[in-house]
């Protein structure tokens, strides 16, 4: 008698995906998850403290008026510098022979510290520069070597890069040592938020990733919000930089408390070990796992158009370009407000410390009207505001360019964490991954030109240019954005030739139908790239 045969429908019974096991079983989000999430969300508290120190380490002592003058014949003239009404004397600053002053808080400041005024200014925000390079480098090194070595030592590799390179920061002897380390730093820290990222996002199922792709950004708000504190406490930038770095280095003790990504360990062959993984979250969840084997994951062979496929198609190109402005523009506006804070009336701790705190409300309105009115209703305007703000804070002056400069903060806040969502939601799967990878590159670039315009802003001895050129690019943003469909309960395209086609109906939440690579887990990192974005087309599981 012959031996029965399975047929091909009941063997696809017997294997189950990842995100079927969380969704009939394990469970999406319960303690387990929420546990290993918000630990691996914590190392983006040390990537904003390591971010942000720039803020403070280059803090320019002549618009703090840390000098005193020196008895001689300048003496009344740098005593009118050092009384001055001006925000940034500088230019009746460099007027005094070197001797007609003495820094009085030196070692509080790069600045002070290798005398970067005057002729050395532009050394204030080159650095900066150098470290947002350095953010561009280590976004696509650190994707790499996720995919290599795993998450968990690639996010112990970041840490270190990042924790020692601010450390001997902090030791630096000369100005240029100092450029090395914080590039270096740049290259650590892009990794230490891109993995954390991923990783966090590699524990839940698929309804969840959505909003955790904007929780996430509580964390760096967190981190930006403890810092100016501090600072204050702590103002020597040499202490502040061993502080920061070594927050990072000190993370690496939560490494062992989280488990390699069940995806990753899957897609690498250890079947075995992820799914103990799963059984170590499905005991903290109080479930069980599914009574059927995980599948093995088969990477999609589908073809890819690319780039070219994008450029020699009309509106997908026109989205493109939109995409790219608007991501270079909220990048500059949401970094260059912190850098240029400084200039701005009042404490630059607790400016800095009530920058932080508006984004916390930002993103629960963003998450909340994202869903509700819609993305392109909710970004347009975010820019628009933005950028009415900024240009309106350069033209003022006092308590009112203050607030005017936190309420673009918080819409920039609110833009970042859409921005993502929108562009993975506009293209196709097939050219989803060039494209957003092409926007996050231009969200670095942004980055690293902010400090040049800064700098040419200051040469102008008019330091509020800078937030005439960042609103005024936020406000052609946010008008272009306005002509970009609205994805919304639509069903979006998997081709190219699906853009043909209006967005057709589908989900009230889109990115609930979103593939992991598609929604905000994977198509939302940047932020702040904060990196390179690495998809590809496919089912979930494939794309780990």
């Amino acid at each position: 008698m012959p031996t029965p045969v399975a047929s091909p429908l009941r063997m696809d019974r017997e294997e189950i995906g990842i995100d079927t096991a969380l969704q009939r079983s394990i469970g999406e989000f319960g303690r387990g998850q929420q546990i290993f999430y918000c630990l691996a969300q914590f190392a983006w508290v040390s990537a904003a403290l390591q971010t942000l120190v720039m803020v403070f380490t280059g803090l320019d002592p002549v618009v703090q008026r840390w000098f005193s003058c020196s008895e001689g014949p300048h003496r009344e003239a740098c005593e009118a510098v050092l009384n001055s009404t001006k925000s940034d004397p500088s230019e009746d600053f460099c007027k005094l022979p070197v001797d007609a002053y003495t820094w009085t808080r030196r070692g509080d400041s790069i600045v002070s510290e290798w005398n970067l005024v005057c002729a050395d200014h532009w050394k204030q925000q080159a650095v900066n520069s150098g470290f947002f390079g350095g953010f561009l480098v280590g976004a696509g090194l650190f994707g790499v070597l996720s995919d290599k070595l795993g998450r968990k030592r690639a996010l112990l590799v970041s840490l270190l890069v990042g924790g020692v390179s601010g450390v001997l920061g902090g030791l630096s002897p000369s100005y240029w040592a100092y450029f090395f380390w914080r590039f270096l730093c740049g290259v650590g820290v892009a990794g230490i938020g891109m993995v954390a990222y991923v990783l966090g996002c590699e524990y839940v199922g698929p309804t969840w990733r959505g909003f955790l792709g904007v929780a996430a950004q509580y964390f760096f708000a967190i981190g930006a919000t403890i810092l100016p504190a501090v600072a204050f406490f702590v103002p020597n930038w040499r202490t502040l930089s061993f502080i920061t770095g070594g927050c990072s280095i000190l993370y690496i003790l939560v490494l062992p408390s989280l488990p390699e990504s069940p995806r990753w360990l899957l897609i690498s062959g250890r079947k075995g070990d992820a799914t103990a993984t799963l059984a170590a979250i499905a005991s903290y969840n109080g479930t069980h796992l599914p009574d059927v084997p995980l599948a093995d994951i088969v990477t999609a062979s589908g073809s890819a158009s690319g780039m070219s496929g994008v450029l020699f198609h009309r509106t997908l190109r026109n989205r493109l370009l939109v995409q790219l402005l608007a991501w270079f523009s909220v990048s500059s506006m949401y970094y260059g407000i912190s850098l240029m804070v400084a200039d701005l009336p009042g404490s630059v701790y607790a400016n800095n410390a009530i920058l932080a705190v508006v984004e916390l409300p930002a993103y629960f309105v963003a998450s909340m009207l994202v869903e509700r009115i819609g993305r392109r209703w909710t970004i347009a305007p975010s820019y628009v505001i933005a950028g009415t703000c900024l240009i309106l804070s350069a033209g003022t002056k006092g308590p009112v360019s203050l607030w005017l400069a936190f309420m673009a903060k918080c819409c920039a806040a609110a833009a970042f964490a859409i921005i993502i969502l929108f562009a993975a939601e506009l293209f196709p799967t097939v050219v989803r991954n060039v494209c957003i990878g092409a926007s996050s590159q231009a969200a670095r670039i942004g980055g690293i030109l902010t400090p040049v315009i800064i700098i040419v802003a200051h040469a102008m001895h008019f330091p509020l240019f800078a937030f005439l050129v960042m609103g005024l690019l936020s406000l052609v943003a946010g008008i272009m954005l306005f002509t970009q469909p609205e994805t919304l309960g639509s069903v979006l395209p998997e081709t190219i030739q699906d853009v043909a086609c209006p967005l057709s109906p589908g989900s009230s939440a889109p990115w609930r139908n979103i593939d992991a690579a598609d929604s905000n887990c994977f198509a939302q990192f940047y932020h702040r790239g904060r990196g390179f974005l690495r998809m590809k087309s496919g089912p979930l599981e494939d794309q780990i």
